[in-house]
């Protein structure tokens, strides 16, 4: 990585120094940093849910992530679905128009 000094035009190398070195967080900083501005990753994203720290016991850790767990595939295996439902119709349209024959497409070269 390289700074810009305009007024002396000059561009100077840094020092690369990882997140560690910097005393930079995953939970603390970066989730916290792209929450507040999901356009850094570079497009606008919608945040569903955070991770949450603020458990009493163990035990609340571990039913919670079994839910977000469960949620995960859940949703996953919804998204599958409805993408199914959508290469059917794709599938249907073709047969109906002719295109699909009997396993085959419309020139009978399979």
């Amino acid at each position: 990585m390289f700074v810009v000094d305009q007024g002396l035009n000059k561009i100077t190398k840094i020092a690369n120094k990882t997140f560690q070195e910097l005393g930079i967080r995953e939970r603390e900083h970066l989730q916290e940093w792209i929450a507040d501005n999901t356009e850094c990753l570079g497009e606008e994203l919608l945040i569903i849910q955070k991770e949450f720290d603020d458990f009493d016991d163990t035990n609340e850790r571990s039913v919670c992530r079994f839910h977000l767990e469960n949620f995960t595939l859940k949703y996953a295996l919804l998204e599958l679905y409805y993408i199914f439902r959508i290469l059917c119709s794709i599938r249907k349209k073709y047969y109906n128009e002719g295109f699909i024959r009997n396993g085959r497409d419309g020139d009978g070269n399979g």
